[in-house]
């Protein structure tokens, strides 16, 4: 089964969907990114994504993706920790799910509209928030 591929370089973010369309954005259009939690305490079901807001798209990178230890390690390199926020989620909606059945919490790699964001931020709980430049 096609898991797809992130990569990153200094300039640029490319991303192999499963189905083996190539998408990439430059580094400076990536405005913030979520490192999200999803899963339930309850049902043990844990799992974590990156979300991933350019200028006019987002993209929904989970930690089964090929590449996705790697993008953790260069993100905060690329457009600086302080835009990265935490969060947790108890579920994704369906539509943003690998496996659409109750249990299957985990994100399927794809691109949205950036305005999708609004589909989950409402139920999100961060856990990191901080501007460390006005801490200083």
């Amino acid at each position: 089964m096609p898991i797809g591929k992130i990569s990153t370089s200094n300039n640029t973010i490319e991303l192999q969907l499963p189905n083996g369309e190539y998408v990439s954005e430059q580094v400076e259009s990536l405005s913030s990114a979520y490192d999200l939690l999803i899963g339930s305490d309850v049902l043990a079901n844990d799992s974590c994504c990156y979300i991933l807001i350019f200028d006019h798209s987002l993209w929904v990178v989970p930690d089964s993706t090929a590449g996705f230890n790697a993008l953790n390690k260069q993100l905060p390199n690329l457009i600086g920790q302080h835009r990265i926020t935490t969060a947790r989620i108890d579920y994704l909606p369906f539509s943003w799910r690998a496996r659409r059945f109750l249990l299957g919490m985990e994100g399927r790699l794809a691109i949205k509209s950036r305005e999708a964001i609004d589909d989950i931020e409402d139920v999100m709980t961060v856990l990191n928030d901080v501007d460390f430049v006005n801490l200083m």
